[in-house]
């Protein structure tokens, strides 16, 4: 086995056409061939005490959705949400992806896509109003086979974001804004212990993310661990 891959000539951020009412539409988001897992990020200016995300959709023909997660809490954390869709049985497709707000509202929204060539194993979300500068580390038995990939939204100042562990992917904000930001960084180098680690600056608090382990496997453990048998008991004979 080897490592899957970001492709991150395809890993981009997307404004969205409108940012006012209760959706937000990115429109032509473009998920090349060679692409098995992408992930979603969406982020609003404000946060969940003025709006939640409620649906995340893609309207690439043949794209699954996977997994619809909150990362972020109802307190001064911006609303923050990810879906995670299967494309890879559909080659190259291009659509808009639509989020959804359980209020209308005017707070601008921005999307972080990162597209993958492998799977998802497993992911954790956290959020913190007060740390800027991150550590996110993770471990599997799968990991010679396994990347790490971190992604986050923030409150503002995208310029002052940087990785000092791990390879950054990007991070923007809306044109002509300072806030929303969002990002992505991804890590595949092992640890002497098989750890992965990505250390990041923020440069303002407020940050929700998401961490990823990407496998090159569908089913990375499904040859590992079969279902447990256990000797019969019957009649005083084990069997």
């Amino acid at each position: 086995m080897t490592q899957p891959t970001v492709i991150t000539g395809s890993s981009l951020a997307y404004e969205p056409t409108a940012d006012s009412g209760n959706t937000r539409t990115f429109s032509s988001v473009s998920i090349p061939a060679e692409c098995n897992t992408f992930m979603a990020l969406v982020v609003l200016s404000s946060t969940e005490l003025s709006a939640e995300w409620t649906n995340i959709t893609f309207n690439g023909i043949g794209a699954v959705k996977l997994h619809q997660i909150d990362v972020s809490s109802n307190s001064t954390i911006k609303a923050t949400m990810v879906a995670v869709f299967d494309t890879s049985e559909i080659g190259a497709v291009t659509g808009d992806i639509v989020a959804t707000l359980s209020e209308s509202e005017t707070f601008r929204a921005l999307l972080g896509v990162v597209c993958t060539t492998g799977f998802v194993e497993s992911f954790v979300g956290s959020n913190d109003r007060f740390s800027n500068i991150g550590r996110s580390t993770a471990w599997s038995g799968n990991y010679e086979n396994n990347i790490q990939v971190l992604m986050g939204g923030q409150d503002r100042d995208a310029g002052a974001f940087s990785v000092t562990k791990g390879t950054k992917i990007y991070s923007e904000d809306p044109t002509g804004q300072i806030d929303p930001v969002v990002w992505a960084a991804y890590q595949d180098t092992n640890e002497t212990d098989g750890q992965k680690i990505i250390r990041y600056y923020a440069a303002i608090e407020e940050v929700a993310d998401i961490c990823f382990l990407i496998s090159s496997q569908k089913n990375p453990f499904v040859s590992n661990f079969g279902p447990v048998i256990r000797p019969i008991i019957s009649h005083d004979v084990i069997s």
